[in-house]
């Protein structure tokens, strides 16, 4: 009987064989929680893109004066139990501000709140206004065991 046979495997081999696999399982997971975190990010935009969508349609069925600044609190995602209006529900502030951000018209004034359609084309001699609205919509999220404040924001033009 030889003691030293080269029939099976040394315990450094083991060992050594051992670590990588437990490395190996560690990153997987760690990119599989990863992506998981990604998908939940994404889902959450994607709702809020939604919520501040349905926001400036009903901007646009409402009487053209009576769109004015607001600040409400709106459920972004139904949450686990996939019911909205119950306690598990993710909470964002949906904000609606009339406003010119973007100097939509070119005057170098983005205070304002109403806007000439004829400095657009400009020449035009009618007094039809625009309202400048910008609609965002911000939350907590938890990225990557912390957590963020996210937001999504649309700027759009209104006619009377």
């Amino acid at each position: 009987m030889n003691l030293y046979s080269k029939r099976g495997f040394t315990l450094a081999e083991v060992v050594i064989a051992l670590g990588i696999s437990v490395i190996s399982f560690a990153a997987l997971t760690a990119a599989y929680l990863g992506v998981q975190s990604l998908n939940m990010m994404s889902k959450r935009h994607i709702q809020a893109m939604e919520v501040v969508r349905g926001q400036i349609e009903m901007l646009k069925a409402t009487a053209y004066t009576a769109i004015a600044n607001s600040t409400t609190t709106v459920s972004l995602d139904a949450g686990p139990d996939g019911t909205f209006g119950t306690a598990d529900d993710i909470q964002g502030t949906l904000t609606v501000t009339v406003r010119d951000f973007l100097d939509y018209d070119g005057d170098g004034n983005a205070a304002e709140n109403r806007i000439s359609v004829d400095s657009f084309g400009g020449g035009g001699s009618n007094d039809d206004v625009v309202l400048p609205v910008r609609v965002a919509l911000s939350w907590t999220q938890k990225v990557f065991g912390g957590t963020k404040v996210m937001s999504v924001s649309v700027d759009t033009l209104i006619a009377a």
